[in-house]
């Protein structure tokens, strides 16, 4: 993270419209640190969902891995038998 990447939220204040351009059009999350801490982070819509995606189907995969290695497992034979 860059350090133009981090603005206060008084920043974010005094500045929200060149803020919001910056981030829509580089696809860059801010950092917004509030009270001396970091508190929030601002980005664009599609790289939200983008990332919302993606840690869906990270949490599909681990709980799959999980099934396997538990062995709750359904054989290719009942799987397909079932959607014929």
């Amino acid at each position: 993270m860059e350090l133009q990447d981090i603005i206060t939220a008084d920043q974010l204040h005094d500045n929200q419209t060149s803020v919001f351009e910056d981030v829509l059009a580089s696809n860059a999350p801010k950092v917004i640190i509030f009270e001396g801490q970091p508190a929030l982070i601002l980005l664009d819509a599609e790289t939200y969902r983008t990332q919302a995606t993606r840690l869906a189907l990270l949490e599909k995969i681990v709980a799959g891995r999980k099934d396997v290695e538990a062995g709750r497992l359904i054989p290719n034979d009942q799987i397909i038998a079932e959607l014929e």
